[in-house]
């Protein structure tokens, strides 16, 4: 639950843009992310974001999984500004990240 809201709060500032519409189309990033911490990233991430979550899990803890969350948002950004709907945005996040390729690697 701390990680939800230390996620809500720190996106309120890095991620300005991502907080004020999904507080627009009635969500908060504390909900939109809990399938995502819920799972560790298994299910709709790939394999390499997976492996790169239980990384940051065992060498630094909740600060990196908050990190890797962050950057996963960042990457989707354009994408679920797109999205008018809290059910189209959880859609982006579950599919979306699948077929994701993130540029830390």
């Amino acid at each position: 639950k701390i990680a939800l809201q230390v996620l809500e709060e720190v996106g309120k500032e890095d991620l300005s843009r991502i907080h004020a519409h999904f507080e627009e189309i009635g969500g908060d990033l504390s909900i939109v992310c809990l399938p995502w911490l819920l799972t560790a990233f298994a299910d709709s991430a790939p394999c390499r974001v997976t492996f790169k979550f239980w990384d940051m899990v065992f060498e630094v803890g909740a600060p990196g999984v908050i990190a890797l969350a962050l950057a996963l948002l960042l990457e989707l950004e354009e994408t679920l500004l797109g999205c008018d709907s809290i059910s189209g945005v959880m859609d982006v996040m579950h599919r979306g990240t699948r077929r994701q390729q993130p540029r830390w690697d």
